[in-house]
């Protein structure tokens, strides 16, 4: 008897799938903004201020992250 387990991939800041979700918060006078990025694997990346760089955040679970 063998199991075999299927995991979702795992993405990295600088290779990223196309199906996500962009959402977040910010602009005014100043410009700065806080953006996130949601995986269909429940992986989040963010990116905060001026930065142009998504850095990898907490995870969700992928149930979650499943109905979008």
């Amino acid at each position: 008897m063998s199991i075999i387990l299927a995991c979702s991939p795992k993405y990295s800041a600088n290779k990223l799938p196309q199906e996500q979700i962009i959402f977040g918060s910010g602009g005014g006078f100043s410009g700065v903004e806080s953006s996130y990025l949601l995986l269909k694997n429940g992986q989040i990346f963010r990116k905060n201020g001026l930065d142009s760089v998504w850095q990898a955040g907490k995870a969700t679970k992928k149930n979650l992250a499943k109905g979008y």
